[in-house]
């Protein structure tokens, strides 16, 4: 975490605090100089600002004050030497008042610098992070083999998270942990027992997020892990939990033997990795003498009749529709063989990084896409393979493009500039697999901006843009048009 108090520590930046609370965390900048910049704010920020729009009476300073504390803002950064040569005293008092971090910025410091430094301080801090997930991830493992139903790990995995963490039973009780279990984690852990192992809570609040995970290793959940920390998680922290939640699994399966353990232990790696989470991934898959694959081919299946016997490089874990997602760093033709012996049906996508997670959800996409051109007669596909019938020219007919002219209607009506700013945005979100920080950096915007253009987007159209479905019929719409 970046608190006011590291920015203040940079000498170079010649900060000074002149009011409120420098242990505020900070999560990034922004520059603004509007009357009320508070709905564009999302918390967290240091907002540099040199006072020219902004209220000048006693009253004005004291309300302005008030809005920012109430966005959450993490200090207000106040240029001097420009519209004010000194730092107002109403705006002082206020701050005071509602403890918002107020910094006076002296006029030989450039906002740049102050943003720059930020950013760096965030660089470092991620670097910290991450540093510090895999040394716990490898502590947790260690401590998974202490024979205490996982006690020892769950200190560990609190401290590592900066938090507390328990282990509640089927029926909702502690079975491991220290202190009271917040109330609400139960509730949670009963809502989502009867959703198996893929569901999961986040609960966030301005003062500690509460997470409930499923434990188990298949059916039912053994357990569920809850863990309370600060108000922001960083991605590291996930990463710490995910480690802990397939250690714990393999600590209440009582039953395993040594090598039913490596077993188990790779199958948790690759479905980790599967999700995404390539630290954690990569942190199971060592405890059982393996590597996250640098490259591998991705693999969709159909349900197998009988469990394949895969070569043992190979990744694989159940899909949710009965199949298999499969992970290929060696050779294809052993592991399609081995498919197709257990009565599967397989869709091959591209070779890519495992560790890439964005890269990783596009080559399941196109194996997907791929398994669902197969059948009877046409058993592989690649995801790459041409398609019976011609689909280009089925993408390219008057019916489609039609239709596209039908779904883009509403942008159609707006003026030049404003149609082309939100159809670019879109389809630079939409080519940013939706991800808003990559498309703001992609345009050269704030991710506010981005923010506030997709919600212009989504209501002109009546597309949900959180909805896979309506992406994909949003850019095949744009691809047609």
């Amino acid at each position: 975490m970046v608190s006011v108090r590291d920015l203040l520590a940079e000498e170079a930046l010649d900060l000074r605090l002149l009011a409120g609370d420098a242990d505020a965390a900070v999560r990034w900048v922004a520059t603004s100089e509007l009357e009320d910049p508070a709905p564009f704010l999302e918390g967290g920020e240091v907002l540099l600002t040199t006072g020219l729009r902004a209220g000048r009476g006693r009253r004005d300073w004291a309300a302005w004050t008030a809005r920012l504390a109430a966005a959450r803002v993490a200090a207000v950064g106040f240029g001097t030497g420009l519209s004010h040569a000194a730092v107002p005293g109403p705006l002082v008092a206020a701050a005071g008042e509602h403890g918002l971090a107020l910094l006076e910025v002296p006029a030989p410091t450039p906002f740049i610098a102050v943003s720059s430094a930020v950013a760096e301080l965030l660089r470092r801090a991620d670097e910290a992070a991450d540093e510090a997930a895999l040394r716990a991830a490898r502590e947790l493992a260690r401590d998974a083999g202490a024979g205490d139903g996982g006690a020892r790990l769950l200190r560990r995995l609190g401290r590592a998270v900066g938090g507390s963490a328990w282990l509640l039973d089927g029926e909702g009780a502690v079975r491991t942990g220290e202190g009271p279990v917040p109330p609400e984690a139960a509730t949670a852990a009963a809502r989502l027992r009867p959703r198996g192992l893929l569901a999961a809570s986040v609960d966030s609040s301005p003062e500690r997020t509460l997470l409930v995970r499923p434990v188990g290793l298949r059916g039912a959940p053994g357990a569920h892990l809850v863990v309370r920390t600060g108000p922001h998680v960083p991605r590291a922290v996930h990463g710490t939990v995910d480690t802990a939640v397939a250690l714990l699994g393999l600590v209440l399966d009582e039953d395993a033997r040594r090598a039913a353990a490596d077993e188990r232990l790779v199958a948790v790696g690759a479905g980790l990795l599967l999700a995404g989470a390539a630290d954690a991934a990569g942190a199971v898959l060592a405890a059982a003498g393996r590597e996250v694959p640098v490259r591998a081919l991705v693999l969709r299946t159909s349900a197998p009749r009988r469990p394949p016997a895969l070569p043992a490089d190979a990744l694989a874990v159940p899909a949710p529709d009965g199949g298999l997602r499969v992970l290929v760093p060696g050779p294809l033709e052993p592991v399609v063989g081995a498919l197709r012996r257990s009565g599967c049906r397989v869709g091959v996508g591209p070779a890519v990084a495992p560790a890439e997670p964005v890269a990783l959800t596009a080559a399941l996409a196109d194996a997907a896409a791929a398994l669902e051109r197969t059948g009877p007669d046409r058993a592989v596909v690649r995801w790459d393979d041409p398609v019976p019938g011609g689909l280009a020219e089925a993408l390219g007919s008057p019916a489609l493009r039609a239709w596209a002219a039908g779904v883009l209607a509403p942008l159609s009506a707006l003026d030049d500039a404003e149609r082309e700013r939100l159809s670019a945005t879109l389809r630079t979100f939409l080519v940013h697999h939706g991800q808003r920080q990559p498309t703001a950096q992609a345009l050269g915007v704030h991710r506010n901006t981005v923010r506030q253009r997709l919600a212009r987007v989504s209501a002109l159209l009546g597309r949900s843009l959180e909805d896979p479905t309506d992406r994909a019929e949003l850019w095949l719409a744009l691809a047609n048009a």
